[in-house]
């Protein structure tokens, strides 16, 4: 790459300065950019929907990174929207009218929250608010000032951990999500069962098959009250938005890149612009046996911008395979997954739901595919192992309390 321009990531988040730390890590002598539109230095994202709601304080000692900090590194900090690239010429175009060139250019823009369709009424009303942003999460903080009744929409991992926090900071919290169970996409029903029974002990009451029909207000437009579909009307002075995300490829697409359910990329993390890779929420990898994989994570995001600065620095880096994984604090719990647990055919149960501290091993055939635990951080480390090898342990010796599995996951 002989030009002054190196490489430019787009997007400040945990995976776009992963990629510009490993860079250096690497050994990448080149110029490194990283571009945030935010108005903050990039900053730890998991606290926005558990701590920082109920303790805006707390945004203080969020920071991950700051300008001075990264400028030791060499790597250049700029806070603005990029609003074009141009592909053909290597540039990136600022909506403040900066153009910056690049060798090589990297996509990490994330997502962008799902809100109430315009059709529903109140849904933008004052008080309805996602989780997606530090800015976002200090205006839930502000709105939790006044607000007794809170209800959240959505029982994803946002949701359930938002509702957790700030039932546990006193308020009353209703939880609607849309589908039979919660955390719909990730969770094996023991699970799911096992958080919806986690939050009710919190106080937090949880309806299920539920969604918002409309939101209404008070003459200024604030929130006041929530319905369901079922008929139910819920007192509410904030309405916390966890509906989900959608990858942010608009960037992509416009500038002619593949995008099908994300930023299209290969094993190596690259588009079919060899200039230009995508890593994190905005990208769907499709790999050599034609398998598609998206990852919501803080973990995968980060492994990606690794990846991808290694590739960089060493082009005969192998193809990106890394075993998804993941974890979540609900209130005073800690929930890890591994693997695909999606994938499971059969589960075995180590462990009781009831005592509150389980794990669950997922197993298609004889294979294991995805691990999830519940302050059960032996069990987990164990099972991510064994993935990690593409090993196995019989169901029967999973289900053996009295077995080790550290030990035979580490002699696998």
């Amino acid at each position: 790459m002989g030009t002054d321009d190196g490489v430019v990531v787009v997007g400040a988040g945990h995976g776009g300065l992963s990629c510009a730390l490993a860079l250096r890590e690497e050994g990448w002598s080149g110029p490194v950019t990283l571009i945030g539109d935010e108005p903050h230095p990039p900053y730890d994202r998991p606290p926005l929907s558990k701590r920082v709601l109920v303790d805006p304080a707390s945004a203080g000692s969020i920071t991950l990174a700051d300008g001075e900090s990264l400028a030791r590194s060499e790597i250049r900090l700029v806070s603005g929207r990029v609003e074009r690239i141009d592909r053909a010429a290597r540039k990136v175009l600022l909506v403040d009218g900066t153009r910056r060139g690049y060798d090589h250019l990297v996509l990490a823009t994330g997502a962008v929250p799902r809100t109430l369709p315009d059709g529903l009424p109140g849904a933008r009303a004052v008080g309805v608010q996602p989780i997606r942003t530090l800015d976002d999460a200090l205006a839930v903080a502000a709105l939790l000032e006044d607000s007794d009744d809170v209800v959240v929409l959505g029982g994803g991992f946002i949701g359930v951990e938002a509702a957790a926090a700030i039932a546990i900071s006193g308020r009353r919290v209703t939880l609607l999500e849309k589908l039979d169970a919660l955390l719909p996409r990730v969770a094996p029903q023991p699970l799911a069962d096992w958080v919806a029974a986690h939050l009710a002990g919190l106080g937090v009451d949880v309806r299920t098959s539920t969604i918002a029909t409309a939101v209404e207000t008070d003459a200024s437009g604030r929130v006041t009250a929530v319905r369901d579909s079922a008929g139910g009307r819920h007192a509410a002075r904030l309405v916390v938005l966890g509906l989900g995300a959608l990858p942010a490829s608009g960037l992509a697409e416009a500038a002619g890149l593949r995008v099908d359910g994300g930023i299209v990329v290969d094993g190596q993390l690259a588009t079919a612009d060899p200039q230009v890779s995508a890593i994190g929420d905005c990208a769907v990898q499709i790999r050599g046996d034609g398998s598609r994989h998206r990852y919501e994570s803080v973990q995968a995001a980060q492994d990606q911008g690794r990846h991808v600065a290694r590739r960089l620095v060493h082009p005969a880096t192998a193809p990106y395979d890394e075993v998804p994984w993941f974890w979540s604090d609900i209130g005073p719990s800690t929930v890890q997954l591994a693997g695909r647990m999606d994938l499971a055919r059969r589960t075995v149960v180590r462990g009781g739901p009831g005592s509150g501290s389980f794990s669950l091993f997922g197993y298609d055939g004889e294979a294991l595919v995805g691990v999830a635990a519940v302050d059960r951080p032996r069990d987990y480390l164990a099972g991510r192992t064994l993935l990690r090898k593409g090993r196995s342990l019989p169901a029967t010796v999973v289900a053996d309390e009295s077995a080790d599995l550290r030990a035979l996951a580490r002699r696998a």
